[in-house]
C-alpha cells in the first residue's frame, strides 16, 4: 500500500476503498471527468466551476443579465 495520511484510520480507509469501488462512485467519477473535459461553445475546457454550474455557463448568464440591465436603463431613460 502507498503512503496515506495519518489522520485516516485503517477502518475509514477500508470504507473509502469500498465506496470508490462502488458503481455509484464510478458513475459520479465518470460524469465529473466528462464534464471537466467538456468544451462549451468553443471557449475551451471548463477548468473552473462554481459548484455544478461551469464558469462558462455563469459567463453566459452574466452576459444575458448585463444586456437586460442595459435594456432596462435605456428603457427607463427613454420613458422618463
Amino acid at each position: 500500500m502507498g503512503k496515506m495520511p495519518e489522520f485516516i484510520s485503517l477502518d475509514n480507509l477500508e470504507k473509502l476503498k469500498k465506496y470508490w469501488e462502488s458503481e455509484d462512485y464510478k458513475k459520479l467519477s465518470s460524469t465529473g471527468k466528462t464534464n471537466r473535459r467538456s468544451d462549451v461553445d468553443g471557449v475551451g475546457l471548463s477548468l473552473h466551476t462554481c459548484g455544478a454550474i461551469p464558469m462558462t455557463e455563469w459567463h453566459r448568464r452574466f452576459i444575458r443579465m448585463e444586456f437586460r440591465v442595459i435594456f432596462l436603463i435605456n428603457y427607463a431613460n427613454d420613458n422618463h
